[in-house]
């Protein structure tokens, strides 16, 4: 039996011969790497996880593709703090949900810092944001997110994304072409103020229905960049930002100040570290 995390509680029959493999070391590489090294040391007939958090949270949630291919096998399960024990089949239909999706196709072969799950809302926002409503982004670093934004563009067949940043990343035509969503997104490389300026002059009627925000964080660049764009964000629109934490203490202070405070938006969610909300309509009821 291969024990992730050892159960203080567990009582272990004399014949059980049981290996611990403590995640929590922080000698150990990745959590892949010595997974892979202990099943090849030993055949074991039960690999069991025990997590004091739930079966969606990041470390449970990334060892399910190395679990997998051992299911048909071995008696593969998760056991929670309250020893609650969770098949493995399970446990895969909680991985495949868009939610916590670990292995998104919009994140292979591209860097960045948003994590799958984050991705994966943003493709879902744009995927169901107002119809004929563009999505604009302020801010994409190598693209990462664009890929999601675009592939979310792409499964609606309408609309499209723009994609605002003064940093030209190497190879980030190459990359969205690669994913097939080169006829949904415009980079405009420029800063946030200046592309506010460019869509004002270009597409003075045209709404948002998503708007992503991810640029720079400072207090003074996030609250202008919600000024400035969410005046084109219609009702019922959605407004995502990225880095709501306390290590980003002007991305904190601007969004507690213009979204959860304002007013103006509701049904607001956190998600990692992904604020989502959406804009009331102009009576400032809720829709």
């Amino acid at each position: 039996m291969l024990i992730l995390k050892e159960l203080k509680s567990l009582e272990t029959p004399a014949n059980l011969k049981i290996k611990v493999l403590d995640l929590s070391d922080p000698l150990l590489p990745s959590i892949s790497e010595a997974f892979n090294k202990v099943i090849e040391q030993g055949q074991f007939k039960s690999i069991l996880i025990q997590n004091d958090d739930s079966p969606q949270s990041c470390e449970v949630v990334d060892l399910l593709p190395l679990l997998a291919p051992h299911a048909d096998t071995r008696a593969v399960a998760f056991i929670n703090a309250n020893f609650q024990i969770i098949p493995i089949n399970e446990l895969i239909e909680i991985w495949k949900n868009p939610i916590y999706l670990r292995d998104a196709s919009f994140t292979v072969d591209c860097p960045g810092l948003m994590i799958e799950r984050e991705l994966a809302h943003l493709e879902r926002l744009a995927r169901t944001r107002p119809e004929s409503s563009t999505v604009v982004e302020i801010g994409r670093y190598y693209g990462r997110s664009t890929i999601a934004l675009g592939q979310g563009v792409k499964n609606t067949n309408q609309g499209k994304l723009v994609s605002i940043d003064p940093f030209v990343a190497p190879g980030i035509e190459d990359r969205i072409k690669s994913h097939c969503v080169s006829k949904y997104v415009e980079l405009w490389n420029q800063t946030s103020e200046e592309g506010f300026k460019r869509w004002k002059r270009e597409h003075p009627d045209h709404t948002i229905g998503l708007l992503f925000i991810d640029g720079d964080h400072r207090y003074d660049s996030v609250v202008q960049d919600i000024h400035l764009w969410s005046q084109f964000l219609q009702p019922g629109g959605f407004i995502a930002l990225h880095d709501y934490y306390e290590t980003q203490p002007g991305c904190l202070k601007a969004l507690n100040e213009r979204i959860l405070w304002s007013g103006n938006f509701e049904h607001i969610e956190l998600k990692t570290s992904l604020l989502i909300a959406r804009k009331k309509n102009e009576s400032g009821n809720p829709l």
